[in-house]
């Protein structure tokens, strides 16, 4: 019996530790914190709520509220986001696979470094870019 408690518990702390990894590694969950907190990191940003979301449907992905872009340049240093805000976790969900393919063709077309690369989705988010940029938008 002590065996199954702690194995229960093990598991427990697992996942625990797997939610709170997670979350942290996501951008802030309103546009105007994680603007605010990229600019204060030297990108370059843009928040759109009317123009990129209607064209996002084009492209498979629907129910998307706002859009955040934001770049870094200086010196040889390169560093983009792409932060999608939907409407709804059920929307972002149904949205993944085509903002994958979108992240991936974004991507191909800069030429990005494989490992600083990353594609997120976390409740009503779904994000893509550098490491970097991700980190800087908390």
């Amino acid at each position: 019996m002590k065996k199954q408690v702690l194995f229960i518990s093990a598991i427990i702390v697992l996942v625990m530790l797997t939610t709170v990894v997670l979350t942290a590694c996501s951008p802030a969950a309103d546009p105007a914190k994680a603007k605010e907190a990229l600019e204060k990191n030297g990108y370059t940003v843009v928040v759109d709520r009317n123009i990129q979301p209607a064209a996002l449907t084009l492209v498979g992905i629907k129910g998307a509220d706002a859009v955040l872009e934001a770049t870094y340049s200086k010196d040889d240093q390169s560093e983009f986001l792409c932060v999608l805000y939907f409407t709804s976790a059920s929307a972002a969900k149904d949205a993944w696979d085509a903002a994958k393919k979108e992240a991936e063709d974004e991507k191909k077309q800069d030429n990005k470094d494989d490992s600083d690369w990353v594609v997120g989705k976390s409740g009503k988010l779904i994000w893509y870019g550098t490491k970097a940029a991700v980190k800087a938008a908390r």
